[in-house]
């Protein structure tokens, strides 16, 4: 396996986790107090027994799980429009050059899990 090959298995893997993290997280907020667990483990949160910072809170609402799956989709969308390339089905050099900068881009969120290799860091 190619080290391309294997930046892209390691990206799949880790969207599918994601996604899976996400879609067993639960829905949305309702009206249930701080650290009641609800739909396989998503904390609600109750504004008035939240001790939470005000940013924290807006955090947590603005990433829930479906935000979460929304950009686990786009991100594999993405991986399915510069795959091609990167295996070479496009002949213009540029084309194969811009697909590895994004993979490498897209690498960086994942950097601090397991498997991540320090040469799948963009190049500055």
């Amino acid at each position: 396996m190619s080290d391309t090959e294997a930046l892209i298995a390691f990206l799949r893997a880790c969207l599918d986790e994601d996604w899976n993290c996400a879609a067993a997280a639960g829905h949305g907020f309702g009206h249930l107090p701080l650290l009641t667990e609800h739909n396989g483990g998503w904390t609600r949160l109750d504004l008035d027994e939240n001790v939470r910072p005000s940013y924290d809170v807006r955090y947590l609402k603005w990433f829930d799980p479906h935000r979460m799956m929304a950009e686990v989709e786009s991100k594999r969308r993405i991986l399915d429009l510069i795959e091609p390339p990167l295996r070479g089905v496009y002949v213009d050099e540029g084309e194969q050059v811009m697909a590895q900068q994004l993979l490498r881009v897209l690498a960086v969120a994942f950097r601090g899990r397991s498997g991540f290799q320090e040469e799948w860091a963009p190049h500055d």
